[in-house]
């Protein structure tokens, strides 16, 4: 059996669950048992949520806080005895190094680190940012890092099978923007954007809206722009690769969803909204793969998100008119997240 330990919520990005339901879904395709381990109901009915479509797997529930993980350990530790787990994947900011060092008693911990620390005292990290591409486990100088294996780069990218061998064209017309905020969208990035670009509808341009699942503003933008035909909301997409394959440039923020656009190829403008995304979107923008704009939370003096938006609206007017450059970019972008790395990090999980 392998466990998944990891959560979401109105606080915590749902790419982390998604990203953890790849992974699990490929050792399950490989005949291994699966189980995740939430917190708490929320967490547990999201992920149900995403599983609708797709294979179900067992949770168990600690009746913990997701944010006090150290609190959840000797009831945690009780489960990790009963299975024998092969293999424990953990997928949180709030696990700790007392945290993981507990759990190495009991079985080979895996740590999904994208914030690119390496400070973590797991049997296995994994850092699939694309600024990772470059480095080398020599170069880490952790002490209690000597006999940790790293698995560094875009090719341990986690993405479901969908996302593997996309066809995709680059039409030298754009008619469809993909747009997506993440999960939560807190600061109502999608609605500032969406102000300011849907004078393009009179144009023929239709606009798909991803709105995630934990959005609090969802049911505001579909009253604000109900009358502007072009603009389409989706939830709970269960084929994302499809809906990407139809469009012709996406904006969105740099979490799981900028990866999925690398694997499909389409030209991407991001920004991020959370200090984890950061070193992925620089990678990817130094490889001219995406455009990276900044960062939501760069204004510190009480501003709103405009100035990113505007920034936003500005190169997507000269992407559109840029075809060599959208074809450019698609390419590097396939170039850089070939779709299989859940498999590979399945295989080091099971082996």
């Amino acid at each position: 059996m392998i466990i998944f330990r990891t959560d979401a919520n109105s606080d915590i990005a749902t790419g982390h669950m998604v990203r953890s339901i790849a992974i699990a879904n490929e050792c399950h395709a490989h005949g291994e048992a699966v189980c995740f381990v939430v917190a708490d109901e929320i967490s547990a009915e999201i992920m149900a949520g995403f599983c609708r479509e797709t294979i179900s797997h067992h949770v168990e529930i600690l009746d913990s806080s997701y944010n006090d993980m150290e609190a959840e350990l000797p009831k945690f530790i009780d489960f990790l005895l009963k299975k024998k787990p092969k293999a424990l994947l953990l997928d949180s900011y709030f696990a700790t190094s007392r945290y993981i060092t507990s759990l190495n008693d009991y079985t080979r911990t895996f740590y999904l680190d994208d914030f690119g620390n390496y400070d973590m005292p797991a049997a296995v990290i994994i850092d699939y940012t694309a600024k990772a591409n470059h480095l080398q486990t020599t170069r880490k100088t952790h002490e209690n890092r000597r006999t940790a294996k790293y698995l560094l780069g875009s090719m341990y990218t986690p993405l479901r099978e969908q996302f593997r061998d996309v066809k995709y064209h680059v039409r030298e017309e754009v008619r469809d923007i993909f747009i997506s905020a993440g999960g939560s969208d807190i600061g109502n990035m999608t609605g500032e954007l969406l102000e300011l670009i849907q004078e393009m509808t009179a144009d023929g341009i239709r606009f798909h809206v991803v709105v995630g699942i934990v959005n609090p503003h969802r049911d505001r933008l579909r009253a604000q722009f109900a009358a502007v035909a072009n603009i389409i909301f989706y939830e709970n997409v269960s084929e994302m690769a499809s809906l990407m394959q139809e469009c012709d440039i996406a904006i969105t923020a740099a979490g799981s969803t900028i990866c999925e656009l690398c694997a499909v190829g389409v030209p991407t403008i991001c920004f991020t909204v959370a200090d984890n995304q950061v070193t992925n979107a620089e990678g990817l923008s130094a490889a001219g793969a995406v455009i990276y704009v900044g960062s939501q939370q760069d204004d510190k003096e009480g501003e709103d998100s405009k100035s990113v938006a505007g920034d936003i609206k500005a190169h997507l007017f000269a992407l559109i008119g840029d075809f060599p450059r959208r074809t450019s970019m698609s390419a590097q972008m396939r170039s850089i997240v070939d779709g299989q790395g859940a498999s590979r990090i399945a295989k080091e999980l099971m082996g």
